[in-house]
């Protein structure tokens, strides 16, 4: 797809400078409303050159595209002089194309594509009497819904700040001045902080998660600042007012703050499936009434709050029990699987430590049937599971959760890697056995035709491979030598020795003997050349 860029530069409603793209493109790809703006551009602005499907959407905030009501037959080139393309007095290099009559007609009666609508019609932007499009018009309608859903979403912020430090008394006052907010803020953190110091290091973990997180907005150069760092930290403004309210009952009563911080840390940490139903619902119902808000607006209600968790905590603890118990039952039965592989996985080391069998395989394959013995080997906490689920929603030896269910696809790949990297050893071996039997030169035709027959068959080696027998497979495949070894060459060359022929055959000894000290001097300086004539001579050396 061809495209042409260009920089375009317009004033936000502050009348900072922003920087965006204007990129012209020859037809719809999803990829232009999907994609962000590169680099630091704020904005895209996206022209077709042919009309956009029906399909096409937007669903990028900060891009818009036009697309004419019909083909534009050459929007890529300058087909005018050269003009300069100007928004509010600031150039943009290289020249904007100059757009014909028709051409303008065409995208006033086309389609402007974007995340939210803007409210420049098309006919604004592509005026039939210029031939320079207005597209400054569409980069400030860009720039001014992103600055609208920005303050939008932080008004929801501040709104929700405000309720918090000043209920139970209406926070619309407090909302005018954003800084008062904030310095209010500031001074119940240093409140709850002194409360902090005196409680348990343990159970006060949960609620210094909080206020660390609200130290981390207070501490914000501006309070403009402020309000941008609670939108990226807290999920939505209610989660930022629950933060706060906590705080504060922190301050006014730091035994319940502690303990409500505590249970809402368990409800939160308990990983409970929608499969397993009602006890879903439980959670996400409990987690709604345990609300910090409520607590500081309501303080009679904590027992009823701490009877609703103690509730759903039996239930909890109870399928969890069954859960883990069905789990290690599960990985028990997979743990005798996968032992049913230990002559497989045993064979294929040994075959793997033959270095003339080539690179080892299965590496990956062995290292996870390693870790499957170990992690499929049980929990050894059971009986006093009861206890530890009191403090935590999960096994502190094994972690397990509700959701998980015993490896079943993973132990049956396993096993089937392995035997795929045996076979594939095997069929090495084989190969490699066959060719020193076709490479003897004794023995009928027939008989080396039947230890052809035996060697390619080894379904049986797993079984019977020992250490005594790799060191045979060494031994054999070390004779076979390179691909034209020393003496099977000499052979060739001289198969019967005269007393005509002796002299040649010597020669030709010397000469193949130089030839291979030479070759190992010039590999390896630093060792003193040698030949290996006895291929046992060789299996020990390399043992």
């Amino acid at each position: 797809m061809r495209t042409r860029r260009f920089t375009l530069a317009v004033p936000d409603e502050r009348g900072f400078p922003r920087h965006g793209e204007v990129v012209l493109a020859d037809r719809w790809q999803p990829e232009l409303g999907e994609t962000a703006p590169d680099g630091d551009s704020t904005f895209r602005i996206v022209i077709l050159s042919q009309p956009a499907p029906p399909s096409a959407r937007v669903l990028t905030p900060a891009v818009v595209v036009c697309a004419p009501s019909r083909r534009v037959d050459a929007p890529l080139a300058i087909r005018e002089p050269p003009a300069t393309y100007a928004v509010e007095g600031r150039a943009a290099a290289p020249p904007f194309p100059v757009f014909s009559p028709a051409d303008m007609a065409s995208y006033a009666e086309g389609r402007i594509l974007a995340a939210t609508p803007p409210r420049v019609p098309a006919i604004r932007v592509f005026p039939a009497q210029k031939g320079t499009p207005r597209l400054e018009l569409l980069a400030q309608a860009l720039l001014s819904a992103a600055s609208a859903a920005g303050n939008e979403s932080g008004d929801r912020f501040l709104a929700a700040l405000a309720s918090a430090l000043t209920a139970p008394a209406s926070p619309e006052i407090e909302t005018q001045d954003r800084g008062k907010l904030i310095a209010k803020l500031r001074k119940t953190l240093r409140q709850a902080d002194v409360k902090l110091q005196h409680a348990d290091e343990e159970s006060a973990a949960s609620l210094a998660r909080a206020v660390g997180n609200l130290h981390f907005v207070a501490e914000a150069k501006s309070a403009d600042d402020a309000l941008t760092e609670a939108q990226r930290i807290f999920a939505e403004p209610l989660a930022f007012a629950e933060a706060v309210f906590l705080c504060r009952r922190l301050v006014a009563d730091p035994p319940s703050a502690l303990e409500l911080a505590e249970m809402r840390a368990y409800l939160a940490a308990a990983a409970i499936p929608d499969s397993t139903g009602d006890l879903a619902v439980d959670r996400r119902v409990t987690l709604e009434q345990l609300s910090p808000a409520a607590l500081f607006m309501e303080p009679h209600r904590f027992d009823g709050m701490r009877a609703t968790f103690e509730y759903f905590r039996k239930r909890f603890i109870g399928a969890y029990r069954d859960h883990h118990r069905r789990y290690w039952d599960g990985c028990g039965r997979l743990l005798e699987q996968i032992e049913e592989a230990e002559a497989t996985a045993r064979a294929l080391i040994r075959l793997n430590s033959i270095s003339d069998l080539g690179k080892p395989v299965g590496l990956n394959a062995l290292a996870q049937y390693q870790d499957m013995r170990t992690s499929l080997a049980g929990c050894p906490l059971d009986e006093a599971l009861q206890e530890s689920l009191q403090k935590t929603p999960s096994c502190p030896m094994c972690a397990v959760t509700l959701a998980e269910e015993p490896p079943q696809p993973a132990v049956a790949d396993v096993s089937r890697r392995l035997k795929r990297a045996l076979g594939q050893q095997q069929s090495r071996l084989s190969t490699a056995a066959i060719r020193r039997i076709l490479s003897q030169q004794k023995g009928e035709r027939i008989e080396q035709f039947l230890q052809v027959v035996q060697a390619s068959d080894l379904r049986g080696l797993a079984d019977v491979l020992d250490d005594e027998t790799v060191a045979f497979l060494r031994t054999l495949l070390a004779s076979t030598g390179a691909e034209s070894p020393l003496l099977e060459t000499l052979l060739r060359a001289h198969p019967e020795v005269s007393e005509e022929s002796l002299e040649a055959a010597v020669e030709e000894f010397r000469r193949l003997l130089g030839e291979q000290l030479a070759t190992q001097r010039r590999s390896d300086p630093t060792r003193p050349p040698r030949v290996v004539l006895d291929p046992r001579a060789a299996s020990k050396a390399r043992r």
